[in-house]
């Protein structure tokens, strides 16, 4: 029924997205996700998680309407040693007495809290609680409970998916069978699904205690090809998501990196262990926003340097500051993320509520 009522809403936004997509074709032919249906072409993602609030400067993002003019779809390179020049440097070897004296309960509450403190736009974090929902109250990993969280979200007011999320939303209000849906927007796209949304949103499965650490990558890669095709997309999402849990148990950050790039593939463990000369790219190709998110955590000395060091690069696109903020909350804890940084009291609420139900408090 949903379906039925909301897939006219929704071809106003269109232009925008299939206008931004046929402008960056870089990244295609890279491997179609192996949980979706192996007869789809073997295609790739618009990189640019632009938002579609962009086109309605009404509603407090005006700003954003830059993006579609002239050529900052892409703004180019951003060398890591001219941040480190205007980063305070961090102590590594105190970490150790840092995650001590942070409780794991506080880096699993900061984990949603930073997310939310990044997310400038309001979409991922969104998002993330769709899935932290739908986590709490089914005690397990339940695919089409996910999948009908966001989609239902969506329908009444859904913004700032990207581009390929909104698109199998459209196919799926139109009448697609969900399943379906990634699959079909991956070959409309020419090779263009490895955008940074699964990354934003999913985080909230390193939250959950009784999701096990070794089952977290697969789930990671079958919850991002829900809108995403591309398996890059899903690594991408997998390496934050071990990234977090680790640093949520107690993982000194050094000791996180590590595990969280054992089992990724060359491109996102190179992005996780800072590949030295490949300078930070400020597009929202997903290997590429993890690249950025991690270089200003590991700058870092607190939260508050490492988000404001990333939305100073960042600008108005709403991709590396996300991932910054979940997983500098994910290190530091709730305690340090800055009340000025906080979204809505109700957001709070609703993060600090769902933080005990997934650790089961």
């Amino acid at each position: 029924m949903i379906a039925q009522g909301v897939g006219h809403l929704r071809g106003a936004r269109s232009f925008f997205f299939d206008n931004a997509c046929r402008q960056y074709p870089r990244y295609a032919a890279l491997p179609l996700s192996p949980f979706l249906d192996p007869k789809h072409p073997v295609i790739g993602e618009h990189p640019l998680h632009r938002s579609s609030r962009a086109l309605f400067p009404a509603h407090g993002l005006g700003q954003m309407a830059m993006n579609l003019a002239g050529d900052p779809l892409h703004r180019g390179a951003f060398l890591p040693q001219v941040v480190e020049s205007s980063v305070p440097q961090p102590n590594h070897s105190m970490e150790q007495n840092q995650s001590s004296r942070t409780s794991t309960h506080a880096r699993r509450h900061g984990l949603l809290l930073g997310l939310a403190a990044g997310d400038k736009n309001g979409g991922p974090i969104q998002m993330a609680l769709c899935l932290a929902e739908s986590l709490a109250e089914h005690r397990r990993f339940d695919l089409e409970s996910i999948w009908q969280a966001y989609f239902q979200w969506w329908a009444r007011e859904g913004f700032d998916t990207g581009p390929t999320a909104e698109s199998v939303f459209r196919h799926v209000a139109d009448g697609m069978p969900w399943k379906d849906a990634a699959g079909v927007v991956n070959a409309e796209r020419g090779g263009q699904t490895v955008g940074c949304n699964p990354a934003h949103r999913a985080s909230p499965l390193a939250m959950a205690t009784f999701l096990m650490p070794g089952e977290l990558s697969e789930l990671a890669m079958r919850e991002a090809a829900l809108t995403h095709a591309h398996s890059l997309a899903g690594e991408v999402s997998a390496a934050v998501i071990e990234l977090c849990r680790g640093l949520i148990d107690g993982l000194p950050w050094k000791a996180a990196i590590k595990s969280a790039s054992a089992s990724r593939t060359p491109e996102v463990a190179a992005a996780l262990m800072l590949a030295e000369g490949h300078p930070l790219d400020d597009s929202g190709y997903s290997p590429e926003v993890l690249r950025a998110a991690v270089f200003f955590v590991d700058s870092s000395h607190d939260f508050s340097s490492a988000l404001e060091a990333s939305l100073k690069f960042a600008g108005p696109a709403n991709y590396s500051p996300v991932l910054v903020g979940a997983i500098a909350g994910s290190r530091y804890g709730a305690e340090s993320v800055c009340a000025t940084h906080w979204p809505a009291q109700q957001i709070v609420e609703r993060i600090r509520r769902l933080t005990d139900r997934l650790a089961g408090v």
